[in-house]
């Protein structure tokens, strides 16, 4: 009687730590699967974006980010535009001169 209740206690334990393994096999999946939307999420934003590696000639170092946001948040303040160009360079052009420039090709059209 004593080793009956001993046994059917190992059983009822043996058989709550495989339940805690599906359960845990389910969180593992799930975690899976979220890690898995992220990086594709992740990709999908790396695809769309451009590096960037220099802007007029400066060099945008990893080391000087309080500079290179400075400088961009004065362009975007004055509502410059960075047009990209090939090998990661970049330039700004003053927001006033490209309006100037598409009304007198819009009027040119006319």
């Amino acid at each position: 009687s004593d080793i009956g209740e001993l046994r059917q206690m190992i059983n009822s334990l043996l058989s709550t730590y495989g339940l805690e393994l599906n359960v845990f096999d389910g969180a593992v999946a799930a975690f899976h699967q979220d890690v898995r939307t992220m990086e594709r999420s992740n990709q999908k934003l790396k695809v769309c974006g451009s590096g960037v590696r220099s802007i007029l000639s400066v060099e945008l170092q990893k080391q000087q980010v309080t500079q290179n946001r400075a400088m961009l948040d004065a362009a975007s303040a004055r509502g410059d535009l960075l047009q990209l160009t090939e090998g990661g360079k970049a330039t700004v052009s003053s927001a006033s001169s490209s309006l100037a420039a598409s009304a007198g090709a819009a009027s040119n059209a006319a």
